[in-house]
Order: C-alpha cells, then structure tokens, then sequence
C-alpha cells in the first residue's frame, strides 16, 4: 500500500481566496502554525508531512529545497476549526487519494507544545544560504541579547496607515531591559525609538509583511530579524492584537527560546466591559 502523504506548499496567493488588502494573505508565523499543526496531525494519523517552500518567495533566502511540483497558483488554502478537525479532514482526503497538496495556517491556535522533530525538521528547510548568511553575520550581536518585540499591526504595515504609538512607547518605558533589541513591524515606531529612546538598540530592517513581499533584499531583513529572536536569550512581544504574534511565536518555538507575552488589547477590552456593565447597573 502506498504511503499517504500531505504536501504543505507554501504559497502567498490561494486559488480559493482573493486577496485584498485586508485578507487573503499570511505571515511567516501563521504558515509555520500551520506546518506544526499538520506535522502533528500527519503523525496521528500515521500519513507522511513534507514541507515544500519552494513557491513561496521566502525560499528565495534559504538553501535550495527539493519541490514537489506544485504549482503556486493552484494551492488551496484550507482553515481548520477545534484541532481535532485537522485530523478527521485529512483522513477524509486520503481516503480518496494518497497524496494531499494544500497551503494553511493550521487554525487559530497553535499546538500546546512544538515537538523536536517538527522544530528539527523546519529548521533544516530553512537552512540560509550564502547570501542570507552573509546579512546575519552583519546583523547578529556577538555579546548576548534580549528581544522586544513590537507588533503594531497590518493597518501600518500594509495599508499604509498611521501606527498608534502611545502604549507600544508605554510598554517599552515600563517592560524594556538595556541588552533588549527592538524589533517591531512600524518604521515610525523604529524612527520613534531611534529620536527619543536612545538608549535602545533597535533593528534597522525595514518591516515588510512575508505574505505579500515579493522582494528578496527587504523579506531577508524580515527574515533577519525572525533569526535574531531565535538566537535570543529571551524575547518580550508587545501586540496591538489580542493575541501574540505569530511571527514571534514561531521564532520562539523553533529555536526554543522563552517567550513572555505583553499583549494587552485583551486588558483594553476587558477594562471597555466592566464600563459597560457598570453603566447597565445604574
């Protein structure tokens, strides 16, 4: 009997998704969600998992990979529900062939644990090549380090709208360390730093998000500082979303490196309730 086998091929565009400026793109941390989520699945349900970033232009950083052919634009996405969802949906498909090729961010959350051999196994496929080298050996400290990360947002990122700086400097005054790098996805907010809180270090990489960039130069800069969290003594995430960043996530479990959470959109919005309910008391 043949092997089973589910393909996760890395793309930024799905044939069953349109892509706008809001939706229908992902960053490097929710296809890494996505890749543990399967690595994880494939194993329960005893199929064979195989990586392919070829069709992605992150790949373009990395040492070359074997492809399995597919082709980018006929990738389909798939978003998954609870966790067991994941499994039963890929047994279903099996069923009917022995071969499955999809793209996905494995749902909204990510497993309780990362495995060593899912870490072993994306850290190989994302083996930098002699250029992408060359650039973190100019970007990484030789004397160890802390990572403060900053997550303003796609509003910025993308859409070209203005960062709201006020908690992020906020967090920064009351959480930030003297051997803290920032790393943050808004040039205001790097621009901010560099002006007024001098006595952090902060990454010169200019942001771009890896579910639309098609630019080498700029996603190695990215990419930069996805490896400078993973060689960190401890990393910090501040996010603008009620949830920690993937991109951060990711780094954090592939190189193992502790992770505290500074999220507080969350607080926001627990502190907006309490309003409420105050006011339906009166």
């Amino acid at each position: 009997m043949a092997e089973k086998i589910v393909v996760q091929a890395w793309t930024q565009k799905a044939r069953n998704y349109e892509q706008t400026a809001k939706d229908g793109f992902w960053g490097i941390g929710d296809l890494l969600r996505g890749s543990n989520v399967l690595f994880d699945a494939c194993k329960a349900i005893g199929a064979g998992y195989v990586l392919d970033i070829t069709g992605h232009p992150v790949s373009n950083i990395f040492t070359p990979a074997n492809s399995v052919g597919a082709d980018p634009g006929d990738v389909e996405f798939w978003t998954f529900g609870p966790p067991e969802e994941v499994s039963e949906r890929l047994t279903n498909a099996l069923a009917v062939s022995d071969r499955l090729v999809l793209n996905t961010n494995g749902g909204r959350n990510w497993p309780a644990e990362s495995s060593a051999d899912w870490s072993k196994l994306v850290r190989q496929v994302m083996t930098p090549n002699p250029i992408f080298e060359q650039h973190l050996a100019q970007v990484m400290p030789s004397e160890p380090y802390n990572i403060f990360h900053f997550r303003l947002g796609d509003a910025g990122l993308v859409r070209g709208e203005k960062s709201q700086l006020r908690r992020a400097i906020q967090a920064l005054d009351r959480h930030g360390e003297h051997d803290d790098i920032v790393i943050t996805d808004s040039l205001e907010f790097q621009e901010y730093i560099r002006n007024h809180r001098k006595c952090f270090r902060v990454s010169d990489a200019i942001p771009v998000h890896t579910g639309l960039s098609s630019d080498t130069t700029t996603i190695a800069q990215t990419m930069g500082d996805f490896f400078l969290i993973g060689h960190a003594k401890k990393a910090k995430s501040y996010s603008v979303y009620g949830h920690t960043s993937g991109f951060v996530v990711a780094a954090s479990r592939l190189f193992d490196v502790p992770l505290i959470s500074l999220s507080v959109r969350s607080k926001s919005r627990t502190k907006n309730l309490f309003k409420k309910l105050k006011t339906l008391w009166r």
